[in-house]
């Protein structure tokens, strides 16, 4: 009875899971420094054991989780390839800093906010070369009242501060109530570089983790001027290798974050706006975690070409090749350099 029992627990393990389904954004501005996303999850579907992910680039990523007991944003930064670890230069004062391990390391930080579903946020991801060979990474998350607060700074071991690889995705990392759909919607997505060029990010295509089994669900769309994604849930949407082209909003952020967003209306995705210099803050104790909790960090370097269904006709842009970040609970998925387990949060 005992063996037949934990059969079938094993069965289970191996065959229930949830999908997770990414956007990659296209681009042409070169020597990216600043990226930013709006996001706002719908109602009702934001149950607990997901990651909407906004901000996500080729060494880290941003976004929200409605984790139990607490909602929380989450921004995250690998050690170097080569093992160097990732250094921390500024912990907010309601920030959660410390380190993450599994099958990839590096440091995190978990500001515990209720955030609420319906209601738009933005990340902000922010780059710069201070000392010779590494990168100061910077995440700042906007409050319903425009109001920003930065999260942490980390500082990792790279020749060049430029972002690479944007993209954003929804996923259940725990496999969990996948008969609840998870929808979210990412909006007004810019992108600033190192000369002070801007460009409005429209252009997105849709892919996903595989293989797929016949439970999942998952799809994406556009609303007028932003693109929404979902998994799970009773139906699919669209398939994967689509093209998706929201509506431009004109709108570019406040990149010196004076308590305001979308103030600028620009014509051309051009146009150079200023730097804001911060002041340089004291380096704080990194916590090593100590409580549970649901969150999944993904990093792969499985690279794939979008050769996609173009739904409307737009410009050319380049987009970067993706790198999935495949389910672990998914049989027989690609091999990953590095994947973050369920964090412990402090």
């Amino acid at each position: 009875m005992k063996l037949t029992l934990a059969i079938a627990v094993s069965l289970l393990a191996t065959s229930v899971h949830g999908v997770a389904d990414h956007l990659w954004y296209r681009y042409s501005l070169p020597n990216i420094t600043d990226w930013y996303n709006e996001i706002k999850v719908h109602p009702d579907m934001e149950p607990t054991s997901t990651y909407f992910m906004s901000n996500g680039f080729g060494n880290g990523y941003f976004g929200i989780q409605p984790n139990a007991p607490n909602k929380t944003v989450l921004f995250s930064i690998w050690d170097a390839d080569d093992g160097t670890k990732v250094t921390n230069q500024y912990c907010g004062p309601k920030s959660i800093c410390s380190t993450f391990g599994g099958e990839g390391t590096g440091l995190h930080v978990n500001y515990n906010f209720n955030w609420t579903a319906g209601v738009t946020y933005a990340g902000l991801i922010k780059t710069k070369s201070v000392v010779p060979g590494y990168t100061d990474f910077s995440g700042y998350f906007m409050h319903e009242n425009k109001e920003w607060y930065h999260m942490a700074t980390y500082r990792r071991k790279q020749p060049t501060p430029w972002l690479t690889g944007l993209y954003s995705f929804v996923e259940n990392p725990s496999s969990v109530t996948i008969n609840i759909t998870r929808r979210t919607n990412f909006g007004n997505q810019w992108v600033r570089n190192a000369t002070g060029h801007s460009e409005e990010l429209t252009v997105a295509g849709l892919d996903h983790t595989s293989p797929l089994v016949a439970s999942d669900r998952y799809g994406a769309g556009v609303d007028k001027t932003s693109f929404y994604l979902f998994i799970n849930g009773p139906s699919n949407d669209i398939p994967k290798n689509t093209t998706l082209v929201r509506q431009a909003t004109h709108q570019e952020p406040d990149w010196s974050m004076q308590g305001k967003t979308g103030g600028k209306t620009t014509k051309k995705s051009t146009k150079k706006t200023g730097h804001k210099t911060t002041k340089k803050s004291k380096k704080t104790t990194i916590k090593k975690s100590s409580k549970a909790g649901h969150e999944s960090h993904r990093k792969s370097t499985i690279r794939s070409s979008h050769h996609s269904k173009v739904v409307k006709k737009s410009h050319k842009k380049h987009e970067e090749p993706a790198q999935h970040h495949s389910d672990k609970h998914h049989p027989g998925k690609h091999p990953q350099k590095k994947h973050e387990k369920p964090a412990k949060h402090h």
